[in-house]
């Protein structure tokens, strides 16, 4: 929402909630600059270009940036590498229509690996970034994905589960090798 002060344009933003880390007013503008950061080590390092929107304070002249900035720099950083963002694995399984846990299991991607993929908490590696694309750009492959892990269930399936009861705990903890004699 803007609103007009003094003749200064100011915006308010309820559903961003931002306040100024310094003086915590709501009152501030908003502009879109380009930053450079470098990421990478050694003779990997790269310098990373984007333009982000950054907070000025009309209280206090404080500037920030905010989330929004973050996940701009993270997807820049993934164009750099050419990996999909957090967004576009996110849209891939709900395009199909399954949960994390049963595109994890489709696919072999761990679970918790597949979170930080989508949150943005982490970068997929190369192998499993290509796998991804695969998925999405044909949905039959997201199938024989299915197939293959559907089998490899059922090869497994006849083996026996054993349950660890207190009693078998007890008998394995009682267990001792003994020393042959003679």
């Amino acid at each position: 929402m803007n609103n007009k002060d003094n003749g200064i344009t100011f915006r308010t933003n309820e559903a961003l909630a931002l306040e100024c880390p310094d003086c915590e007013s709501h009152r501030y503008t908003r502009e879109f600059r380009e930053q450079q950061f470098d990421y990478g080590k050694g003779h990997s390092q790269a310098r990373i270009i984007c333009t982000v929107p950054v907070y000025q304070c009309i209280g206090c002249g404080c500037e920030w940036t905010a989330g929004d900035a973050e996940e701009i720099r993270y997807e820049a950083i993934c164009r750099h590498l050419r990996r999909l963002p957090p967004a576009q694995i996110l849209a891939i399984r709900e395009q199909n229509g399954i949960s994390q846990a049963e595109f994890s299991r489709i696919t072999g991607f761990g679970e918790a690996s597949l979170s930080r993929w989508e949150t943005g908490s982490q970068i997929q590696n190369v192998a499993c970034d290509r796998l991804l694309r695969l998925v999405a750009a044909d949905p039959a492959n997201l199938h024989r994905l299915r197939q293959i892990a559907d089998s490899e269930l059922a090869a497994l399936s006849h083996f026996k589960v054993i349950e660890i009861t207190p009693s078998l705990r007890k008998s394995a903890e009682a267990f001792q090798l003994r020393r042959r004699v003679g």
